[in-house]
């Protein structure tokens, strides 16, 4: 019988591991998770970040150091995380510069320094599109100030034809009047 009671015990024993309380991932029991700030919906984000930024601020007392670098670079998961629907990929890189101050690279998480690669290019693109915008502005204003100017040229063109032919026929009048100054110098010298 003491063979049956054991294998009923350790039946009971593994049914109540089996049926132990279920791990909810919330962020303060699975601060190490990665993929529960990886997995979050548009809707828990930005409390998600709220939660992380007073971890963060300054310092929070009571916070362990690590956890407060591990917050700092879910903070930057999550700022450019793909569900986020307003990310800010410059704040993700300057979380992601905290993290990395406060842990020594030979412990820094493998991904972190991909993801801040890919952070510094996509601000780095951001820029440029900023600029290309500015340019295009620019284009535009300096198109338009061609084509007026442009437009002047054609304008002072027709002028300077207009004045060339009234040159020319003042040159032709001034050569008729001297010719006719010449006539009537002879006529005076033929009637003296």
């Amino acid at each position: 019988m003491t063979y049956v009671l054991r294998l009923v015990f350790l039946l009971l024993a593994a049914a109540l591991l089996c049926t132990g309380c279920a791990v909810d991932k919330h962020p303060a029991a699975a601060i190490n998770d990665q993929d529960y700030y990886l997995a979050l919906q548009q809707n828990a984000i930005a409390d998600e970040i709220k939660l992380l930024e007073k971890t963060t601020a300054a310092g929070s007392p009571g916070t362990a150091k690590h956890l407060s670098a591990d917050s700092y670079y879910f903070l930057a998961l999550l700022y450019s995380q793909h569900n986020n629907p307003a990310p800010d990929y410059l704040k993700a890189q300057e979380a992601l510069e905290h993290y990395e101050k406060l842990v020594p690279a030979e412990k820094r998480r493998i991904e972190s320094r991909y993801l801040g690669k890919l952070l510094a290019e996509i601000n780095e693109l951001t820029l440029m599109a900023g600029e290309n915008t500015n340019l295009e502005g620019e284009k535009t204003v300096l198109l338009k100030r061609c084509s007026a100017l442009r437009q002047e040229v054609a304008d002072l063109s027709k002028e300077n034809q207009t004045m060339k032919s009234s040159i020319e026929q003042m040159k032709n009048h001034i050569e008729q009047l001297k010719k006719l100054d010449m006539r009537l110098e002879q006529k005076k010298r033929a009637i003296r």
